[in-house]
Formats: structure tokens, C-alpha cells, sequence
């Protein structure tokens, strides 16, 4: 299976999804508790167009596009199979300063980095670089998706 920000764009346009609240309770039936893990969510099912599944298949589709689908500490959130790797970044206001952890934004992801887990490290064989995209998302504060940009580290 093969997806890219194109198909994202795309599919998140089919799917009509603004709402950050409706997409949480529409599409994951269980319990997400801050909005950041929510844009995340929104990101991969975008990717994948996942929005209609219910967890189980989503989870089966999600394995099919994604080598790699992240955890809370180290980057990158997800990494395409084969493909690019992302970050999913949440702001609330146009003006505000995109969070990146105390570094520059990163153009790309290096299987050598020391920031990444060995489950990154591990989850293709014989790759060792992959582009990043930073996908921002500024949700106002009754969690609306005010804007939503793919930007690459490039």
C-alpha cells in the first residue's frame, strides 16, 4: 500500500472533518485525552483513509501503510512504509511558534540518530535515511481544524 501528502490532503477533503470533538468520537470509539493525540490520529487515518473503519480494521489498515507509528518521547510520530516520516504538530493560533523540541526542524531522519528508538531503527530493513514532513494542525480553542499545513524539513 502506498500513500503521500497528496492522498492526505485528498482524503481529509473527502472526508469533511473539522471538527477535532466529532472526529474523536466518530472515528476512534475509545478514549483520547489531549487534542494533539486526536490531530495525530486525524494525520494517519488521512493518510491511509482510515476515517470510516472501525478500530479493529483501522488498526489492520494502519499496519499496511505504516512501518513505524510512533511513541510520546522520540520522533518521528509515524514513517510511511518505504516512505517519509512525520511529525504531527498541534498550535492554536496562526502567530504562535510550532513546538520542536529545542531543535531546528530536521529535513531528514537518520537511522543512526540517537533520538530514535530501535524500534524506528528497526522497523524497515536497510534504510537509512527518510525525508520528514511536519504536518501542523491549528486547532481554535472550541477544537476546530482552523488550518492544517504539510510542510518537509527541506
Amino acid at each position: 500500500m502506498k500513500t503521500n501528502v497528496l492522498e492526505a490532503i485528498n482524503n481529509l477533503i473527502n472526508a469533511d472533518l473539522y471538527d477535532v470533538e466529532r472526529y474523536k468520537s466518530l472515528s476512534y470509539k475509545i478514549r483520547v485525552n489531549n487534542v494533539g493525540e486526536a490531530v495525530e490520529n486525524l494525520i494517519k487515518d488521512a493518510l491511509c483513509n482510515s476515517f470510516d473503519l472501525d478500530v479493529d480494521r483501522r488498526i489492520a489498515t494502519q499496519s499496511d501503510y505504516f512501518s513505524y507509528l510512533g511513541n510520546q518521547n522520540n520522533p518521528p510520530d509515524l514513517i510511511i512504509r518505504n516512505g517519509d516520516a512525520f511529525e504531527v504538530k498541534k498550535i492554536e493560533t496562526n502567530e504562535e511558534n510550532v513546538a520542536l523540541n529545542s531543535s531546528f526542524p530536521k529535513d531528514k531522519l537518520y537511522r543512526d540518530s540517537n533520538m530514535i528508538t530501535a524500534a524506528c531503527r528497526n522497523c524497515e530493513d536497510n534504510w537509512q535515511e527518510k525525508d520528514i514532513c511536519y504536518a501542523i494542525a491549528c486547532i481554535s480553542k472550541n477544537k476546530q481544524i482552523r488550518s492544517l499545513w504539510f510542510v518537509y524539513g527541506n
